[in-house]
């Protein structure tokens, strides 16, 4: 492991993107090298190109198994942490807020959800909004995050990368949604 310094003032620059409590200085650095990965592509240590990948329409995306997150916004925010689930769970919140009412985000969403705390069979309970929701697949927290942006008819982008795996669908490719 290296040591490194930072000024006092990137210091104070890097605690903006942590999370408390959460992150460490290595986690925000990882966060901002990931950010800087999905914009580009270093090649040979001096060219750089953007990053290449399929646009799939929101009705037609692919077999996500082995599918990483890479990137994403819903509704002009970007998730806590660049995985799935954070962006199921923001997309859920959203439609809650507008909603106020979990029969709605069920029905609109498709999502397992259910008012209050469960913490078994996979649930996760959000606190600020007092709902939990079931875990899901990449597969179907693609189907929800778009089912959301429609139901709150905003703009949404996912990008993901299949990992080198014989079961993806494209191993190693990237692939993003817009809508």
């Amino acid at each position: 492991m290296q040591r490194i310094e930072i000024s006092d003032d990137n210091f104070q620059r890097l605690q903006k993107v942590a999370i408390p409590l959460v992150d460490t200085l290595n986690s925000v650095i990882t966060k901002l090298l990931d950010s800087y990965d999905i914009k580009n592509i270093i090649n040979n240590n001096d060219i750089i190109k953007p990053v290449d990948y399929e646009k799939f329409e929101p009705d037609q995306i692919p077999s996500l198994l082995h599918a990483k997150l890479m990137s994403a916004r819903f509704n002009d925010l970007v998730p806590e942490k660049t995985n799935w689930d954070s962006l199921v769970r923001l997309a859920l919140k959203q439609v809650i807020d507008k909603y106020k009412n979990i029969g709605e985000l069920h029905r609109l969403s498709g999502a397992n959800v259910v008012d209050g705390q469960k913490n078994d069979e996979g649930y996760k309970f959000v606190s600020s909004h007092k709902f939990s929701y079931q875990g899901v697949s990449a597969d179907d927290a693609a189907r929800i995050v778009v089912r959301c942006a429609n139901a709150l008819r905003c703009k949404a982008f996912f990008e993901f990368e299949w990992r080198n795996k014989d079961a993806a669908y494209r191993p190693g490719k990237r692939g993003a949604v817009e809508i």
